[in-house]
């Protein structure tokens, strides 16, 4: 059975930097607003959990399940995300810029408006997932799979996309030079 979890219950009074959170169960956890740059949650469960605007910034979430998370607005700014599972997740407004998220699962997740400059989208997949107006200027989706994804009015300017798979994709407006 899970515990109680919240942004106030963890040690640092929401405002972990550098802290050591791996293996951590936080499903269905609310930590809207909290200050994680830096830490480590390899291995994490988050899945269901409310991150709204939190600060990851720099943080480490290899293999973290992130399904369905409400991620809105997040802060994942050169952040180490290899393997991670963002399944289903409203990743809306977040800033992914220069993270590394070489093989993660982003399949259905809702990325409107998200900021991917010079991400590592190397072997992720992202089919079915919402991509409209998203900036993956720089990004790098060598072997990507964007099966059924919207592209309507992303920007892939400067974009690598050697062996992706665009199969039934919708393009509207998507910008490419």
């Amino acid at each position: 059975q899970n515990a109680e979890f919240n942004k106030e219950s963890i040690e640092c009074g929401g405002r972990c930097g550098a802290a050591n959170l791996t293996h951590v169960n936080l499903q269905w956890a609310d930590l809207t607003g909290a200050y994680l740059g830096e830490v480590d949650l390899t291995d994490a469960r988050l899945y269901l959990a409310d991150l709204t605007g939190v600060y990851l910034r720099q943080a480490n979430l290899t293999d973290a399940n992130l399904n369905d998370a409400n991620l809105t607005g997040v802060n994942f700014l050169l952040a180490e995300l290899t393997g991670t599972s963002f399944y289903q997740a409203d990743l809306t407004n977040a800033d992914l810029t220069m993270a590394d998220l070489t093989g993660a699962n982003l399949r259905g997740a809702n990325l409107t408006n998200a900021d991917l400059t010079m991400a590592d989208l190397i072997d992720a997949t992202l089919d079915s997932a919402d991509l409209t107006n998203a900036d993956l200027v720089g990004a790098d989706l060598t072997n990507a799979d964007l099966e059924h994804a919207d592209l309507t009015n992303a920007n892939f300017q400067g974009a690598t996309v050697t062996n992706a798979n665009f199969y039934s994709t919708t393009w509207s407006n998507t910008i490419w030079i």
